[in-house]
């Protein structure tokens, strides 16, 4: 966290449990957190409609292993 109190995104695997259910039903959540400066310049692209912009690219090949590797790991593929 940042001394104001906010979360400081990482790149990489973020994996979250919610312990506010019952024991036998908790859930967890795995989730993926590219790089800030890739992540702002998809999202800038997102935002202008700029289709073609190289950050599309680049953010999918990321995601994708990333993606795959989650559902494999979770027992879904």
């Amino acid at each position: 966290m940042r001394a104001t109190g906010e979360p400081v995104l990482l790149p990489g695997a973020v994996v979250s449990v919610d312990e506010t259910t019952d024991d036998d039903f908790s859930e967890v959540a795995v989730s993926w957190n590219c790089h800030s400066r890739l992540w702002d310049c998809f999202s800038r692209a997102c935002r202008l409609d700029q289709w073609d912009d190289p950050a599309f690219r680049h953010y999918g090949e990321l995601q994708r292993p990333m993606l795959a590797a989650m559902i494999r790991d979770s027992g879904f593929g």
